[in-house]
């Protein structure tokens, strides 16, 4: 488990991370991510993040934004 502290700016579907402090144990952390709508036919995976080191990074990688019951 690690954790990286900071702030973020959301631009359109874009998000950009600001001021991050990294624990000690890392060395690098994601400069943005993007929200798209889901490649995954999941009806409980409503869209997905994909989280990127640098503008170099061609992959990325993926996180589901998933939906729950909890407050309806």
């Amino acid at each position: 488990m690690t954790e990286v502290k900071g702030f973020y700016e959301l631009k359109g579907d874009t998000i950009w991370f600001k001021n991050v402090e990294l624990s000690r144990n890392e060395s690098s952390y994601y400069e943005y991510a993007i929200i798209k709508h889901s490649k995954y036919q999941n009806e409980k995976i409503i869209r997905d993040l994909i989280r990127y080191k640098n503008h170099n990074d061609t992959s990325g990688h993926v996180l589901f934004i998933t939906k729950n019951k909890l407050n309806q």
